[in-house]
């Protein structure tokens, strides 16, 4: 009879002991998560000018005036395409934001991509046009800015980009994304536009690979590169399902050589491998069953709106993501993820295989998400990348989500949702007695380009997002954009580093540059891998200064693959965190199998390890 009691009590105190468990661990929890504030109004970063919002598609952060503060080019169908000036901290230590240069008005600017094609020192900017609402031909924009003075000079003519031409003619065409890489390993910034839609009949391609004279001109390169790919079989029929935009550069097999992953809204994705270091000259082959994984496909999912490239585990080898939208009614072919957004991680070169139902990235119960804007950056520093999907269809906006990853090291990365942190309506930023009087927009709306940059210069990532509807539809889609700043205990330290090529056996802006640092903890050594790219995601580019997130340590060491395959490692980083250091190339030739992953063990020759300074 007294064994109850006992037993009761014995109950009672394991129940507190649990609950006190759970109230002492939640505190902890929310620690982890940043907090973050949207200071788009106050900065400036919320197009309110003219006392209107408007339609965005195209973000892309850098410093374009090379006075140290991140500037952006903003791309709006229908509407003022706008580089905006960093003017610098004002007020409370924001940033302050100013309209500096209209590039385009009315244009349905969908696309840009920033590189240093004339390698004088500064990005360049591509502007491409249409995308899924209707027909024109791109632009190509140089930059000839000074500190403090935006100036860019349209050259898309002489140099020879507007579009793919037919019978000396050239055509107008959708273009649905653009990147930049060196492709044939030259020196100079290469392009490849992905297309949407080209009149019928003209030609059989679905991309444009522009490949740079090096003297301000382009070659198109497509037929030569193999790359005119734009169709599927269909039984007796051939059925044009390309719907490429946001495709991707990608060296999945550490071979030095750009490989290519063309991102399909409509039908099968492709994965190109380039064949430049077996064969001496730049083309590619279509490789996408023989890199899928046994019951895996990379031509799966159809509908995805963008792809990215990052590595997720930070074993050394880049993965690829694919955010599935769902917006297109076709055939989904008998997808073996469902609705699911695709996140392959890369298996040493062997091939991809899909976890992103074991990350935790998939929307609950298999429930579709549309989704169009979209981005992968380290927004808390723990050293693994998170990701932000925005939604919408033209009929109406979605919420955005925010999957922060849990920062630990091993095979697959793990998400928690903190959507929470970034959904909520932003002030508006419109004066209610000023003419002319726009009708506020409802929330949520239609997320578009998503940049992560530096904007503060606090050695944090903020995150710019660009919304709006269509430019056919009523002025009501004029959307507010919004400007999230990640601060508090649950941010991280950081290592920023900025990487400049020598301009001959490598651009400039070190686009394709790889780059990891060795963080030393109390657990032992980690490194955090970046890549400098030129496109993320949907219609975006972030910043072109590596933020390496180091959680609670610090970095030791900073390794370096350049493009050209030249290996570089300073030494003796500092420890401070909001100023990044410039690293010039000079580098060594390194002998082995693996010298970037493995520097001690191989023999190089060259300049010695450099120090930073």
């Amino acid at each position: 009879m007294r064994a109850k009691p006992a037993y009761s009590v014995f109950l009672i105190c394991i129940l507190a002991w649990i609950g006190s468990r759970s109230f002492a661990e939640e505190p902890a929890r929310i620690a982890r998560h940043p907090h973050v504030d949207d200071v788009g109004p106050a900065t400036g970063f919320q197009e309110s000018w003219g006392n209107h919002h408007r339609r965005g598609r195209a973000l892309v952060a850098e410093d374009f005036d090379g006075d140290g503060f991140i500037d952006y080019f903003v791309g709006n169908v229908g509407e003022e395409s706008v580089v905006v000036r960093n003017l610098g901290p004002g007020a409370g230590h924001l940033p302050r934001f100013e309209p500096a240069q209209t590039l385009l008005d009315g244009e349905l600017a969908f696309v840009a991509a920033a590189a240093d094609y004339d390698n004088d020192g500064d990005l360049d900017l591509f502007v491409g046009c249409g995308g899924l609402e209707g027909y024109c031909l791109d632009s190509l924009f140089r930059n000839d800015s000074t500190p403090g003075r935006i100036l860019f000079t349209d050259v898309s003519d002489a140099a020879g980009v507007r579009g793919p031409s037919f019978r000396g003619a050239q055509l107008v065409h959708a273009t649905g994304g653009a990147t930049w890489g060196d492709y044939d390993r030259d020196g100079d910034p290469d392009l490849f536009v992905s297309l949407i839609e080209v009149p019928h009949g003209t030609i059989r391609y679905k991309g444009v690979m522009w490949s740079n004279n090096g003297d301000g001109t382009f070659l198109n390169a497509t037929y030569a590169a193999n790359l005119d790919y734009w169709a599927v079989s269909g039984g007796t029929t051939v059925v044009d399902w390309g719907y490429f935009q946001n495709s991707t550069w990608i060296d999945f097999d550490n071979d030095g050589d750009l490989d290519l992953f063309l991102n399909n809204g409509r039908g099968p994705n492709v994965l190109w491998k380039s064949y430049l270091v077996e064969s001496g000259r730049p083309w590619f082959k279509d490789r996408t069953s023989m890199y899928s994984l046994p019951g895996e496909n990379l031509s799966f999912p159809y509908h995805s709106f963008a792809s990215a490239v990052s590595d997720f585990n930070n074993d050394g080898w880049q993965d690829l993501i694919l955010f599935n939208s769902s917006l297109e009614p076709m055939d989904a072919g008998g997808s073996p993820y469902g609705n699911g957004h695709g996140l392959f991680l890369n298996d040493h070169g062997r091939g991809f295989y899909n976890v992103s139902d074991r990350a935790g990235i998939n929307m609950p119960d298999g429930e579709e998400e549309h989704a169009m804007g979209c981005q992968v950056a380290d927004l808390d520093a723990d050293g693994t990348p998170d990701l932000v999907i925005g939604a919408g269809d033209p009929a109406a906006g979605g919420m955005s989500r925010l999957l922060l990853s849990n920062g630990t090291s091993g095979e697959i990365p793990l998400y928690e949702d903190a959507s929470h942190l970034i959904d909520f309506e932003p002030q508006h930023g419109i004066d209610p007695t000023a003419a002319p009087y726009p009708e506020i927009p409802p929330y949520p709306y239609r997320t578009h380009g998503i940049a992560a940059a530096d904007f503060d210069g606090d050695g944090r990532l903020e995150l710019g997002v660009l919304n709006g509807g269509r430019a056919i539809d009523a002025s009501i889609v004029r959307e507010p954009d919004q400007l999230f700043d990640f601060s508090g205990p649950g941010v991280g330290k950081t290592f920023r580093v900025r990487l400049r090529g020598n301009g001959v056996t490598d651009g400039r802006d070190a686009i394709g540059a790889r780059a990891y640092v060795e963080i030393a903890s109390p657990k032992g050594t980690r490194r955090v891998f970046q890549t400098v790219l030129a496109g993320s995601g949907f219609s975006a580019q972030n910043e072109r200064t590596l933020t390496f997130g180091l959680g609670h340590d610090r970095a030791e060491r900073l390794v370096v693959l350049w493009p050209s395959g030249c290996v570089q490692i300073v030494d003796g980083l500092p420890s401070r965190s909001s100023a990044a250091i410039v690293v010039e190339e000079a580098c060594s030739i390194c002998s082995g199998t693996t010298p970037w992953l493995d520097p001690d063990a191989a023999l190089c020759t060259g300049p010695a390890p450099d120090r930073a300074r």
